[in-house]
């Protein structure tokens, strides 16, 4: 557990600052926030009707509507150090107390806190600047490295007589995106250690959006949600938010009373739990060769440019994408069921086509991709063979473990997951310079020859089919070889490629012929 924000105070509903409850919010990364009362906010009897009797009494009635009411908290405003914090999106969770009289205590879970501000009841929360802290971007977009120089003794050779740290500030790197949006990375210099003993320097980068009116916490969110998924799939890690702050014109501040320049713009920070989160053993740490491509390779300002227009235009298929790549625990089925629909989602928006034929799919996004992803599956006919085989055993088994074998269902989602990029990519148009640092990347490397193998494995089952099995069996035995000369017999890229010209015509894949009970038409319903 991450405790990113904690404190106690003094909480109350809107409208109701006469009926003040103590208690503590804590504020987890990974499990959201969590607020223990001295008391409670509400009770059920305050939301039931009071339904007279025959006997010219009243009572309560306790229904589902008053359940449903109670206990539910769409805001919560509260007073922290004498500071003002909002929570949103809250429920009980726990209460203890009698029948009729108010909670002794309560437990209450907590989705978002702002700090700074009460957002007046009924209000929505909106900002008009966002300004950013992620893992990962300061190594991504870095220019230039500490500067270090090391003087020694001249009578003493080796002997450290003085060591020097230099660091210069960097001009703000500017686009301006669609609807007004201004996007900057800004390049931060600081300072640390005591004095006496340590000192050292630290330079880092934050992303800021500036929009040209008022403007959704929610909808700023996904603006930066699509450059964070840049970074996560530039660094091949998970970009996450560090730190969020947002602008609001209301929230000002004047910091020194003898300042000439009054009424500061003041942030509040926005606390709330998120997909994207680095695991990583060393977390916001990656050295340069560990990058898939640099901010240099995709063409500074203008290639981020680029990206934040397609992002937004397939944001639903990104964002996805990688939540699945983000998430741990999932089964590879599962993955492989969702990057698909993934992909089928990104085809649909960007064809208008609505007939469910997954093949033709897979087939027009292989297009898109390139050459460098057909050089990856090693056969394009055989790899969507493969990929409709394996989707359409997973949908159709529901209850039942699917029959195709794990191994082939891992590296089958991970071109999947490499497909989607590519696409992505080339809807941005990136430069050819983040293609070829790609495929020299050390994992690619790795990674190519097992999804070729894996390809290899599918289209020699389909080319030659047991009568009485699918090729689930043959797929298994050929894809996980248990000697070394298994390992070096698995024929290359282009062997496989021969091999199964001979054996299918090209149009195999539209034609959906891979073997198995289920995979002869492409019934499986296509995912939201």
């Amino acid at each position: 557990m991450t405790v990113i924000y904690e404190g106690q105070g003094h909480w109350w509903l809107p409208g109701r600052e006469d009926k003040k409850v103590p208690g503590t919010i804590t504020f987890d990364s990974e499990k959201g926030g969590n607020l223990s009362l001295i008391g409670a906010l509400s009770h059920w009897t305050e939301y039931a009707e009071v339904v007279p009797t025959e006997g010219g009494g009243v009572m309560m009635e306790h229904t589902a509507e008053v359940e449903e009411r109670s206990g539910s908290y769409p805001r919560i405003y509260g007073e922290v150090n004498g500071k003002a914090v909002t929570l949103e999106d809250a429920f009980q969770t726990h209460s203890k107390g009698n029948l009729f009289g108010r909670g002794s205590e309560e437990q209450i879970f907590v989705n978002r806190l702002f700090t700074e501000l009460w957002w007046g009841e009924g209000e929505s929360a909106e900002v008009t600047a966002f300004a950013v802290n992620m893992a990962y971007l300061n190594d991504w977009a870095i220019e230039k490295y500490i500067g270090e120089t090391h003087v020694f003794h001249d009578d003493e050779p080796g002997r450290l007589k003085r060591w020097e740290l230099n660091v210069e500030a960097r001009p703000a790197r500017v686009t301006n995106l669609d609807d007004g949006v201004t996007l900057t990375l800004r390049h931060h210099i600081g300072i640390g250690g005591r004095r006496s003993t340590e000192r050292h320097l630290s330079q880092g980068y934050s992303l800021r959006l500036d929009f040209p009116a008022l403007t959704p916490v929610d909808d700023a969110v996904d603006v930066a949600s699509d450059f964070q998924d840049l970074v996560s799939i530039a660094t091949g890690r998970n970009a996450e938010y560090q730190h969020i702050f947002g602008y609001h014109p209301d929230l000002k501040r004047t910091l020194d009373p003898d300042d000439n320049t009054k009424d500061q713009p003041f942030p509040f920070e926005l606390f709330a739990t998120w997909n994207i989160r680095d695991r990583a053993a060393k977390p916001d740490e990656i050295a340069n060769h560990q990058l898939f491509f640099t901010f240099d390779d995709l063409g500074g300002m203008e290639g981020i440019t680029k990206w934040m227009r397609a992002a937004k235009q397939y944001r639903s298929t990104l964002g996805r994408t990688m939540a699945i790549r983000a998430r741990e625990g999932m089964f590879m089925s599962d993955r492989l069921l969702n990057y698909t629909a993934a992909l089928e989602g990104f085809d649909r928006e960007k064809t208008g086509i609505t007939v469910k034929d997954l093949p033709a799919r897979l087939r027009r996004c292989v297009d898109l991709a390139g050459e460098p992803f057909k050089e990856l599956t090693g056969h394009v006919t055989w790899w969507v063979e493969a990929v409709t085989w394996h989707r359409n055993d997973i949908a159709h088994h529901l209850g039942r473990e699917p029959r195709g074998p794990a191994v082939q269902q891992h590296y089958l989602a991970e071109s999947l997951y490499w497909l989607a990029v590519y696409a992505m990519l080339r809807e941005a148009d990136a430069p050819q310079e983040v293609y070829d640092r790609i495929g020299a990347h050390q994992h690619f490397l790795y990674l190519g020859p097992k999804i070729r193998a894996a390809v290899t494995a599918y289209g020699q089952a389909a080319a030659h089919p047991s009568p009485a099995a699918s090729p689930a069996p043959a797929l298994e035995a050929a894809s996980t070889p248990s000697t070394a000369a298994d390992a070096e017999a698995t024929p290359d890229a282009a062997t496989a490629t021969d091999a199964a010209e001979e054996a299918m015509p090209d149009d195999a894949a539209s034609a959906n012929t891979a073997p198995g009970p289920d995979a002869a038409t492409d019934t499986a319903p296509e995912q939201p």
